[in-house]
Formats: C-alpha cells, structure tokens, sequence
C-alpha cells in the first residue's frame, strides 16, 4: 500500500467503510453421488490438546531445526526466494507434528446410524446394578425348569430392571440440570467463546448436510449430472464474487491530494514483537489451510523465532508463498435453501493458512494504528474500527426519525 500512495502521491481524506479485494483461489470440492464414489482423499486430524511442550525443543531436532534455519537465511538473503524458504518451514513442522501429536481416529465408514452406549452420567451405581440385571435376565432365559419358577425369576429380574431404570433417569437428570447450569455460567460471562462451543457440542451441527450433490439445474430447469459439467457451473458462479472492477484511475485529480502525510511507520521492519502479538492473539483450534499447519504448534519460540524469518522475508521482498494465496472453499448450504442443487444456495467458507493470518494480522495492526493517529478516516466510520460498531449509528438514526416526526415531516429521505 505504501509503495501505491509513493508512486501515484495518493493519501485519501477518508476511505469507505467497505471495499473489495481480489485474490486468485483454488476451489478444492469433495462430492458424492450415488452412482459413482469419487476418491476422496482424507487429510489426518491431530489431537491439538496433545502438543507436548518439547515441540520443536527437543534435542532430536534441534539439528534439522538449525538447517532448516540455515537453508531460510540462504534462500532469503542470497536467493530472494520466499516459496522454497516456506516449504522448508512447512516440511519441518508437518514432520515434527507426524512425530509429535496424536491422530484422531476417524469413523469414515461405519455405520453412523448405531446408537451410541456411551453415557456421561454413567457411575458405580449404575454399572452394578446393570451387571445385576444381567444375571437375572441369564437365569430367568436359561431356566428349563418348571414354568412357576420360571416366572420367578422373570419376576426378579423385572424387580431388578425396574430398580435400574429409576437410577438412570435420577442420575440422567442430576446430569442434565448440572449441564444446563454449566451453559447458563457460560452465557453470563463477557467472553462467550465456551459458551458457544457448548452449544455446539450439544448436536446441533449434526444436523447438517454431509455431502453436496453431484447434480446442477440446467437454464430450462433439468437436471445435469455431468461431472465436467457440475464442477465448471460451481466454478463459474463462485468465480463472479471474485471478480477485479475494472476501474480506471488515471483520471484522479493530483491536486486534492495530501502528499504531506508521513508514511514512515509502514515501511519499517516488522519486529518480533509484532510477530509475538500477533502468534499470541491467534485463535486456538481453528481450521488450517492447504499447508495444515496448526495454531498451537507455532506458540513456543523456535516455530516464532522461525516465522518472523520468514513474514521479515517476505515483507521485504513483497512476495508471499503459493500457500497463502491459495484457500479451500468450504460450501455450507443457506438456512432455507429450497435446492441444494444451485450453488448460489451454498455460502463459500474460505480456510486460509494459519501463518497467512498472523502476517495479515501484523499488517493490518500497524495499518490501522497509522489510519487512527493521522486522522484518515472519517469520523463517521465506525465499521472495522477498534472500540467502535456499526450498531452506533442506530441511535442517530433513531433520534433524527423521531425529530422529523415530531414535525410531522411526512417525506424523509436517507443516503
């Protein structure tokens, strides 16, 4: 940005609340069909509760991590090249995280539709008193005696069944009542993170749809199941959204400019304090982008010290890796969608690399911080500004409808 306002001498007095940007993007998109599986190439899923606090440290790779740091400095300083520098980096923490974290065990063909045995209020009591039932039901279904004894034992063993329901319901509501108490706590704190991972470990995330057909609706309404044909339709239509606007800027005026505005601070080294901030302010147990790398594998100093090599490269070459210009359009349908058939229905989730976002986030805090200390925005821009929202706007709003109300001004007109 710095180097476009140098060579046009462009500073604006204000910018707009919203913009548009553009970025080249790989759409990576998994179908089924019933009669044709496609192979589908799963990635593991690491248990991120389990990274051990040697990662990285330890003296097994404490080798391969100084020559990786040795080939990072080379293909930096004398080569200029960020995109081998970044698969050195990408190859040592996916090798470390193989050797290192656990992998989550998939249940990617079973059958999904078995119930589940696995209670959470499950205790001694119920446990015994289970294994009594048991050995009533055994006796009462192995007797070959007289049918009096038989309905005995039958007898019994609906004693001890009975017995058995009326602890699982008590102990399933002391269960449930706690639970709820649990989300209630949660709810009235001021960071609602927990919260809302409770809400979402109660099943209702279940209930999304799976897969996406593979099947489009055609201009006259049939249905095509062409996969040449199905996968250029999504492509077409989720490549309008990221269309550039061919606007034309040759014609600005160079004399309403504001060429006075130092813009020094933008073009400073990052240090590794930002980079420190911004790895520390990242979100825990986020989805990865292609390069799978991890938020929790990169808070400890080596993965750090290892990164601000890599985001100072990069920075100063004005040059970024494949990986973080590439992203996985992740197709969610609409709430009440009518066709899940039509693209246009899906809202497109982009996962982007975890190390992307903490060299965006390095930009856009020194960004911001120089936009509020020269006084570029305009005050009435409350959107994407810190310790402000768009909801302020409401109440000036609501008071100039009821000013003009009270005048009994029938016509009113907003832009």
């Amino acid at each position: 940005m710095s180097d476009i306002v140098n060579d046009i001498a462009y500073v604006p007095e204000s910018i707009p609340d919203h913009s548009f940007l553009y970025s080249d993007i790989k759409i990576e998109l998994n179908y089924k069909t019933n009669s044709e599986e496609p192979q589908v190439i799963r990635k593991p899923k690491y248990k991120v509760s389990t990274v051990p606090n040697d990662f990285l440290l330890n003296v097994q790779i404490h080798s391969k991590v100084m020559e990786t740091i040795q080939k990072i400095e080379n293909y930096i300083n004398v080569s200029s090249d960020i995109q081998n520098t970044y698969d050195q980096f990408q190859g040592l923490i996916k090798c470390e995280m193989n050797n290192k974290l656990q992998i989550k065990t998939s249940c990617f063909g079973l059958n999904k539709n078995k119930k589940s045995r696995y209670k959470p209020y499950w205790n001694d009591d119920l446990s015994s008193q289970w294994i009594k039932v048991c050995a009533c039901e055994k006796k009462w279904l192995r007797c070959n005696g007289p049918s009096g004894t038989k309905q005995r034992l039958k007898t019994d063993y609906s004693a001890e069944r009975k017995i058995f329901d009326h602890l699982n319901r008590k102990y399933k509501r002391q269960y449930q009542i706690l639970e709820r108490k649990k989300i209630e706590e949660k709810l009235c704190v001021s960071i609602q993170r927990e919260f809302w991972k409770s809400v979402g470990k109660i099943g209702i995330a279940s209930e999304r749809k799976p897969c996406i057909p593979m099947a489009v609706l055609g201009p006259n309404g049939n249905v095509n199941t062409n996969k040449n044909d199905v996968l250029n339709k999504w492509k077409s239509d989720f490549q309008k959204f990221f269309q550039r606007n061919g606007g034309d800027n040759s014609q600005l005026d160079a004399s309403t400019f504001n060429t006075e505005i130092d813009i020094t601070p933008l073009n400073q080294q990052i240090s590794r304090d930002e980079v420190v901030d911004a790895v520390i302010s990242a979100k825990l147990r986020i989805a990865t982008g292609i390069d799978e790398i991890l938020t929790e594998v990169l808070k400890n100093d080596t993965a750090i010290d290892l990164l601000f090599q890599i985001i100072s490269g990069c920075f100063n070459l004005g040059k970024v890796p494949y990986q973080w210009n590439s992203g996985i359009i992740n197709p969610i349908l609409k709430p009440g969608s009518d066709d899940d058939r039509n693209p246009m229905n899906y809202r497109g989730i982009t996962l982007v690399s975890v190390p992307c976002k903490i060299y965006c986030n390095i930009l856009n805090t020194r960004l911001s911080s120089w936009l509020e200390n020269n006084e570029i925005l305009c005050d009435e821009q409350n959107g994407f500004r810190r310790n402000r929202s768009c909801k302020e706007h409401i109440q000036p709003l609501h008071s100039i409808l009821n000013d003009q109300k009270y005048l009994e001004n029938q016509h009113m007109c907003a832009l």
